[in-house]
């Protein structure tokens, strides 16, 4: 029994390891200011979506967040331009007039 168990695990480690994605498709990383300041999150790291919330032809952020009171979507609207986007203070979406929560847990 115990041989049998070697050999698989010998088996299962001599498969080839799957290739590292291309990292030349992607632009250099970068840090979004908003306000003149380091876009944060109150709690965990940020996940920026760039949608056009208003539809103006600029990419807004949509940002997913935890806090203390669960989780929220929050919208950074672009004031600037495509090429030197200036995003507003934050703003908690809202759907059918209320803001959106996501439970945690």
């Amino acid at each position: 029994m115990l041989s049998t168990a070697v050999l698989l695990l010998v088996a299962t480690c001599s498969t080839p390891l799957p290739q590292a994605p291309d990292t030349s498709l992607f632009a250099e990383p970068f840090q979004l200011i908003v306000q003149g300041s380091p876009l944060e999150a109150e709690q965990g790291y940020p996940a920026p979506l760039p949608v056009d919330f208003d539809g103006d032809g600029l990419f807004d952020l949509l940002l997913g967040q935890r806090s203390p009171r669960g989780g929220e979507l929050l919208i950074h609207l672009n004031q600037g331009t495509p090429e030197q986007p200036v995003f507003s203070e934050s703003s908690l979406f809202e759907a059918a007039g209320a803001p959106v929560r996501i439970p945690v847990g």
